[in-house]
């Protein structure tokens, strides 16, 4: 059973990966778009073992952001400098 407390930090996990799916990043919704969907699955059934793996999947979608940003900001600025 998910306790009362647990919306607060889910909504703003979700309000993050909101933020992350409007950013112009080539697949970089799909990560993102699917912990969504499971947090609230698991918001809905009251079920911590769904809401767990959406956080999980939640966090695997925004190191998949930061890395694909992180590799186009070297490719860029190595670019410039060449």
């Amino acid at each position: 059973m998910a306790p009362d407390w647990m919306r607060v930090p889910v909504g703003i996990a979700c309000l993050v990966l909101a933020i992350i799916i409007t950013l112009p990043i080539p697949l970089g919704h799909v990560v993102p778009g699917t912990a969504i969907p499971l947090c609230s699955l698991g918001m809905l059934e009251r079920d911590g073992i769904a809401i767990w793996l959406g956080l999980a999947v939640a966090v695997a979608g925004v190191m998949l952001v930061v890395l694909a940003s992180a590799g186009l900001y070297g490719g860029m600025n190595h670019l410039w400098k060449a």
